[in-house]
């Protein structure tokens, strides 16, 4: 079972630049500055846990409608 809440938080030179929850997410207006490094932190995080597995689709993101991915 997926805990109810959780966060992970992404900080630049002291600086918090991202913040995903259990509740939402939210992040600074030049967010997009900060693109190669947000797709690095994702990668370590998956290389923790590595690809998904059979079951894991209920735990997964999913885009906004209208929005893409």
């Amino acid at each position: 079972m997926m805990p109810e809440n959780w966060s992970v938080t992404v900080t630049v030179d002291g600086e918090d630049i991202l913040r995903l929850s259990s509740g939402g997410l939210c992040g600074g207006e030049d967010i997009s500055n900060f693109a190669p490094i947000v797709r690095e932190c994702a990668d370590h995080l998956l290389a923790f846990i590595g690809p998904p597995q059979p079951g894991d689709e209920d735990y997964l993101a999913q885009p906004e409608a209208g929005k893409e991915s």
